[in-house]
């Protein structure tokens, strides 16, 4: 099969990104039909890029406009990993290495100490050389940058 890269380029000068080409695009669904051979495999295709750049089920389920219920048997089917989202990070001030979390109680790993308030998270993180900053909006696990670690399950990952 050949991919159509003069189209695929086309799209990306007209909207800088294949991203924010609209799915109604004649041309993107010209290309969708040539790389996949059904609808389900454009959808499958649309459900790994979403969870891959950590979209959740819920939000996935409200974008392409199905259930729950087919998003997480779709995500099962194909074997992927629902991806965490993050509001927090704490930084080291001498080596500047990132800690993603979910949510600040999660550095008690890290400051040896229960963290019931973000104030003492903060305390605690401090003098263990860390600076702890909350994000106005969710960041996505796309976001990371290979070596960045994060918080999933209660487990400290390493983004490769």
């Amino acid at each position: 099969m050949a991919i159509p890269y003069n189209l695929i380029h086309n799209l990306e000068n007209e909207y800088g990104t294949l991203s924010l080409v609209p799915d109604n695009n004649l041309t993107l669904k010209s290309i969708q039909k040539s790389l996949y051979n059904n609808e389900e495999e454009i959808i499958d295709a649309k459900i790994t890029t979403l969870i891959n750049d950590g979209y959740s089920i819920s939000e996935i389920a409200t974008e392409l406009n199905f259930s729950q219920n087919k998003i997480r048997s779709a995500v099962n089917r194909l074997g992927l990993e629902v991806k965490p989202y993050f509001k927090y990070v704490a930084i080291n001030r001498k080596t500047g290495q990132k800690i993603y979390s979910k949510n600040f109680s999660k550095y008690r790993v890290i400051t040896h100490q229960p963290l019931q308030f973000i104030s003492s998270a903060r305390l605690y993180l401090d003098k263990k050389g860390y600076y702890l900053r909350r994000f106005r909006k969710i960041v996505r696990f796309k976001k990371l940058k290979s070596g960045d670690k994060y918080f999933c399950k209660n487990k400290l990952y390493t983004k490769e």
